[in-house]
């Protein structure tokens, strides 16, 4: 038959040369990726030029005080500076420096360029109460205190935010929250880093007092879509954008506000409209946190705010608890006991997105309690040793009585290890009481998996496991599948079978695998942005947590029966238990791949064998596909046979759907990818054969088809025909490894027919030779002409397959 007919029937089905290439995920740069990598790179750009100016402000004479862009003093420093001792009190306009105006923002730096350490200077101020009045400094080298305090410690801050911005935007820029987090670095960078800037040369006052007006709107914009979208942008996410409105107005007025050198003082309210709203930021955004730790259904979700929350505490805690003593005291605080805490809030967050499964806070505090007790104890309880000593003995001990201190040491080594994992799981017990039950049913199903070594063994134990711990709905174990080149579903216990599929080299494959990030699939909720192309698939998974099994696919895990959303605990420890699901599979692989391997072998033997099998051709082909079955799904297989004189191939063994059939057309080498391999004599694998053809400008024969994997037959240097196996079924996808035994397979079929042709001249030569033979004894043996030509008729009609002749 034509290869018209093959492909309708579903047996030529397209293909490649080699196996397909794996092509990672990749969504296109949105428009905001570039503004905030255009935002990251001018930042880094401001920041260098900062070092260089701050290296000139510190070869000027100090003045002894800073002043902001309108030159009013902000009283930032110490009381002791020249400037300040003279006199000089906050809110004070400088005016002019000996005699000369001070018109523009630059003015008291050119003035101060002009003289050398040691010069008096007459200086000119108006207070806020009108009055002018002149102060004589002293101009000194600028104090080491100063510039570290107010440029090297927010400088470096600077740069580690800048730092973790460029990092997140790089690895997560695909998605909103990695452009978002990338960008509120940026804005946080300037504002550190142009500070000593803003205190001296006011160089890029106008960027820093900008940057430092949206820093309040970038957090917000963050809280909203980060670790969880709020629901209203779900309906209208244009409304994100809202949050930007204040700040672009807070940073247009400061514009107009801040050199204004008739209103000195006009910034004043301007710059507080922009702490505040920096405030509410960050207000916004910590109470979203503890928003979505608390009534969030997702685990995973719950876990990220978590974290931020740990970090905004530590970063946060140490400002507001000196603004309330500050406020109740007056007392004041060096900025370098409070400007370092701020790096915790980037960090956290930074670590919330990118890697935020490696610890478990719930965890952390567990063991923090535990220590604290412990250490807690063993100081108490050494005292308490002297207290009893000297109160029974009668005699004073000094704390650092080298017997009683050594003997304490001693008695430490022997029972503080003991001492502490009694105290752990009690604290355990108080802290974690449901997740240490967690761990023990998990501990129980490590012990099952020592004697399992097969899939359906780990499947019931798992599900034993799970409905021992949550009691859950269905679920399943997805499993990436040789045969189809894809990840299938395995159910977990008796529920519904799940019939979607998932590609390797798919954007759910890749978080499961490579990044090995959990996820919660809401039922109400738009799925993540970089899992919109498996949309369809990911449909049927809703309201499913998925936990990675490292190197092996993931669990779809089915909410509880109770209705009870995860939490961020039974997030840790199903964490954990797929882990050891990975390492039961592992094993239960090298299992399986041994009865492959040992299969296949057994197959290539028996093919092998029948090349010297005295069976007929066909009986030999029936034995090729029973025993390739063993290995490949050849529900859909051939056998063609190419006829070098003619041109053409024909079908020497065809199976359909199963069933054997025997179809007799020929058809040209021209048309469709059979006749492709017997041009180039190379191997073709494909996905989808009607594409294949096209990309190769190859007619199509029939119903296009999907996956197709086809290998020459070669004889010597001679292709004699073509192996097919395909598949209508569009998640089959061929494997190399497939293509490799079913070349090996091959090149013994091909020996196989080529001894059967070899076999057949043999006959048919043996047959020429016997009528030659029988036709020269009539000769020799009869004088009849007629009888003679008759048999000599007969017999070449007989050799050339004639039905007659004269």
């Amino acid at each position: 038959m034509s290869e018209r007919w093959a492909a309708a029937r579903g047996s030529d089905m397209g293909d490649a040369n080699t196996f397909p290439d794996h092509r990672h995920f990749q969504a296109r740069v949105s428009s905001l990726a570039w503004i905030v990598a255009a935002a990251l790179a001018a930042t880094a750009l401001f920041l260098i030029l900062a070092a260089f100016q701050a290296w000139h402000t510190a070869q000027v004479p100090f003045l002894g005080l800073f002043a902001e862009p309108s030159l009013v003093v902000n009283g930032a420093g110490d009381e002791a500076w020249a400037g300040y001792a003279a006199g000089v009190r906050f809110a004070d306009s400088l005016v002019a420096l000996d005699g000369q105006p001070l018109k523009h923002t630059t003015a008291l730096m050119e003035a101060l360029a002009q003289h050398e350490p040691g010069d008096l200077v007459t200086l000119t101020a108006i207070g806020r109460d009108g009055t002018q009045r002149e102060f004589v400094v002293e101009l000194t080298p600028i104090p080491r205190e100063a510039l570290t305090l107010f440029f090297v410690l927010p400088y470096v801050l600077g740069w580690i935010y800048l730092g973790l911005g460029v990092w997140v935007f790089w690895a997560r820029r695909h998605e909103s929250a990695g452009l978002v987090f990338g960008l509120m670095c940026a804005v946080v960078a300037l504002s550190l880093g142009l500070l000593f800037d803003s205190y001296t040369t006011h160089q890029f006052s106008r960027v820093w007092i900008a940057a430092l007006s949206l820093i309040g709107a970038v957090i917000a914009h963050l809280a909203l879509i980060f670790p969880q979208r709020a629901r209203f942008l779900d309906r209208v996410p244009a409304l994100r954008y809202l949050v930007y409105v204040p700040g672009v107005f807070i940073a247009i007025l400061n514009q107009f506000t801040l050199l204004n050198f008739e209103s000195p003082r006009a910034y004043f309210n301007a710059w507080l409209a922009a702490f505040i709203f920096t405030s509410v930021g960050v207000a916004v955004f910590v109470a979203l946190m503890l928003y979505r730790n608390r009534r969030s259904e997702s685990p995973i979700v719950q876990a990220q705010a978590r974290v931020i929350l740990w970090g905004s505490l530590l970063a946060f805690g140490p400002i507001v608890a000196w603004f309330i003593t500050f406020t109740a005291t007056g007392s004041t605080l060096s900025p370098a006991l409070l400007l370092p805490w701020l790096v915790l809030f980037p960090v956290s967050i930074a670590y919330a997105i990118l890697r935020y499964r490696l610890f478990d806070v719930n965890l952390m505090v567990s063991r923090g309690v535990a220590y604290a007790l412990l250490s807690a104890g063993v100081v108490g309880i050494y005292f308490l040793v002297l207290y009893l000593v000297s109160f029974l003995f009668d005699v004073t001990l000094p704390a650092n009585h080298p017997l009683v201190f050594g003997v304490y040491v001693l008695l430490l080594a022997l029972l503080l290890n003991p001492a502490r994992i009694r105290l752990q799981r009690l604290v355990d017990r108080v802290f974690l009481r449901e997740a240490v039950d967690h761990r023990q049913i998990v501990r129980r199903f490590g012990d099952q998996l020592t004697e399992v070594t097969e899939l359906p063994s780990i499947l019931q134990a798992l599900e034993e496991t799970l409905e021992a711990g949550w009691h859950l709905q269905p679920s399943a174990l997805f499993l990436y599948d040789q045969q189809r080149a894809c990840y299938t579903p395995h159910a977990i216990g008796s529920g519904p079978q799940l019939s979607v599929t998932f590609d390797q080299e798919g954007p759910l494959a890749q978080q499961m695998l490579l990044r090995r990030e959990c996820l919660y699939l809401y039922r109400d909720r738009p799925l993540p942005e970089h899992l919109v192309p498996e949309r369809e698939a990911l449909e049927t998974l809703r309201s499913f947590l998925l936990i990675p099994v490292p190197g092996r696919g993931w669990m779809a895990l089915g909410q509880k029966r109770s209705g009870v959303p995860f939490s961020s605990d039974d997030l840790t420890t199903l964490e954990s238990l797929g882990s050891q699901v990975a390492v039961a599979l592992e094993k239960a692989r090298l299992f399986t791949d041994l009865e492959r391997r040992m299969t296949e072998v057994d197959v290539l033997r028996w093919v092998g064998q029948a090349v010297n099998f005295t069976m007929n051709v066909d009986d030999l082909m029936e034995l090729v596909y029973a025993q390739t079955s063993r290995v490949l799904d050849t529900s859909n297989f051939y056998i063609a046979l190419y006829n070098q004189e003619k041109e053409t191939l024909s079908f020497a063994f065809y199976v359909e759907d199963g069933e054997r059939m025997y179809p007799d057309d020929e058809w040209s080498v021209e048309i469709g990818l059979t006749g492709e391999i017997i041009r180039t004599g190379r191997s073709v694998v494909t996905e989808d054969y009607a594409q294949e053809c096209d990309r190769r400008e190859i007619t199509v024969g029939g119903r296009p088809g999907q996956a197709w994997m086809g290998v020459p037959l070669s004889a010597g240097d001679q292709v004699i025909g073509v192996m097919n196996v395909s598949s209508f079924d569009p998640s089959v996808r061929y494997s190399a490894e497939q293509l490799q035994i079913f070349s090996a397979i091959a090149d013994q079929v091909a020996a196989i027919l080529d001894r059967a042709h070899l076999y057949r001249e043999m006959e048919e030569r043996a047959r020429q030779l016997s009528a030659l033979n029988e036709v020269g004894g009539i000769i020799t043996s009869t004088l009849d002409l007629k009888i003679v030509l008759k048999l000599i008729m007969e017999k070449a009609a007989e050799l050339l397959q004639a039905e007659a002749g004269s």
